[in-house]
């Protein structure tokens, strides 16, 4: 349910002999077994434990694991902590948005319509250009956000459009992650996704961020540009980890919440 059936239907880009899934998995637990009990393996599984072992060794010095750079950044880093305290944060956050007391948002995903799937589906395929999908995601977007408006919500969300599982979608917008072609699994419900592996253990975003550009065209409205600028700082600062990273005139440290 949790683990996808076999890693044979996979491509080969690299990884493939680093992963194990279900079929795979019984056979190793099966091997352990034995070894655990002293008892005699035969050729072939001598040949796989050692084939093992060497796949560990490759994997400990893969720059597919191993980021030179990243790891000089870490090193590097001398600031740990926000300059300012919780209480100034929230004094500065209350000033720039204006909310009131108890202000009103929704869910950030609003309903995957057929026309969405089709339009996403189409410029997967080569069947629509890069320009119509974009009018047709901010066509959606549009709606979106003119509904809340007309209901009176605070906190707008641009409706995510562009996006189909959220674990995927932001998964391939970050380096450092794998995706399975077909390692179905079973995640809340009756929803499925594919299978994602950290192969950097670390975040960081990729050189070109679609999502930043999906949130900008909540911008479209002039009575809300200012609010929707300052709340894409805001959501920029998830990226920021909590770090010093000025964005757009504003320090998004001083925007963020405890």
């Amino acid at each position: 349910m949790h683990v996808p059936y076999t890693v044979a239907n996979e491509k080969n880009d690299g990884i493939k002999n680093w992963l194990g899934f279900a079929h795979e998995k019984v056979r190793e637990v099966s091997l352990l077994s034995k070894m655990f009990r002293d008892e005699p393996v035969t050729e072939t599984e001598n040949n796989l434990i050692n084939a093992n072992l060497k796949i560990i060794e490759e994997k400990k010095v893969s720059l597919k694991v191993n980021n030179p750079s990243f790891q000089q950044r870490i090193k590097n880093i001398s600031k740990f902590e926000r300059v300012d305290a919780y209480s100034t944060r929230m004094s500065i956050q209350k000033k720039a948005f204006k909310f009131p007391a108890l202000p009103t948002t929704t869910i950030g995903s609003f309903p995957q319509t057929e026309e969405i799937r089709k339009i996403r589906s189409d410029y997967k395929n080569n069947i629509i250009s890069l320009g119509e999908y974009e009018d047709g995601i901010r066509k959606y977007i549009d709606g979106c956000v003119a509904f809340q408006e007309e209901i009176g919500l605070d906190v707008l969300v641009h409706g995510e459009p562009e996006r189909n599982d959220m674990v995927e979608y932001f998964g391939e917008m970050l380096l450092g992650f794998h995706f399975t072609a077909n390692g179905w699994v079973q995640k809340l419900w009756q929803q499925v996704c594919k299978t994602t592996g950290d192969l950097w253990r670390r975040k960081q975003a990729r050189p070109h961020d679609n999502t930043m550009d999906n949130v900008r065209a909540k911008q479209n409205k002039k009575d809300n540009e200012r609010y929707a600028d300052r709340a894409r700082h805001y959501f920029e600062l998830v990226f920021c980890q909590g770090g010093y990273c000025p964005v757009g005139g504003f320090q998004a440290n001083r925007l963020g919440a405890q």
